[in-house]
């Protein structure tokens, strides 16, 4: 018995694609400064002080004040006059005991006219630096800046762009087609 064998092929469809590139032009831009400021800078400062004080080592070199010498002065005279009193009474004492037979004399008139040891020394002034007072405050410097900033006007420069068409073009690369044939058979084809 004949039979019918059909195949078929499919169509392919093609695409060619045109993508041409776009163009950007960026136009620059338009500064115009309206206002400059100035910057303002205020300067202060408090001084620095240093004081010093040489009292005390005007005192070791004897140069002192009148007031303070004539003070000065009085409590030596002072002191003086109290070494003389104690000493004229200690004397008194020791001439009384001459009536016990003890020699006082020779002792007290060594003691009167004796002239007292001298001493030489090496001495600096002022002897130490604690004779010396110093007193130091630093100074404070203050800076103050206001800064001001320039006003600016700004025009922006615009961008052109042009973006062409992008083209698809479709084309046939196989055509469907489809195919009979007679399997299986003698078929009278004149008909």
């Amino acid at each position: 018995m004949p039979h019918i064998q059909i195949s078929t092929t499919d169509a392919k469809l093609g695409v060619q694609t045109e993508r041409p590139p776009m163009e950007i032009q960026q136009h620059d831009a338009e500064i115009y400064t309206i206002n400059n400021h100035v910057d303002t800078v205020t300067i202060s400062h408090t001084p620095m002080e240093l004081n010093v004080d040489q009292t005390e080592a005007f005192h070791a070199a004897n140069l002192v004040a009148p007031l303070r010498s004539a003070q000065e002065f009085y409590a030596q005279a002072d002191v003086t006059a109290s070494e003389y009193t104690s000493k004229t009474v200690r004397q008194g004492d020791q001439m009384m005991d001459i009536a016990n037979g003890q020699s006082a004399i020779p002792h007290i008139a060594r003691e009167n006219w004796a002239p007292p040891q001298k001493e030489a020394n090496i001495g600096y002034m002022p002897a130490s630096l604690d004779q010396t007072v110093i007193d130091f405050q630093s100074g404070d410097l203050h800076v103050d800046i206001e800064s001001a900033m320039p006003d600016f006007n700004v025009e922006r420069g615009g961008a052109d762009v042009h973006i062409p068409n992008w083209q698809l073009n479709p084309y046939i690369e196989q055509k469907a087609s489809i195919q009979f044939d007679v399997v299986g058979g003698q078929v009278d084809h004149t008909l």
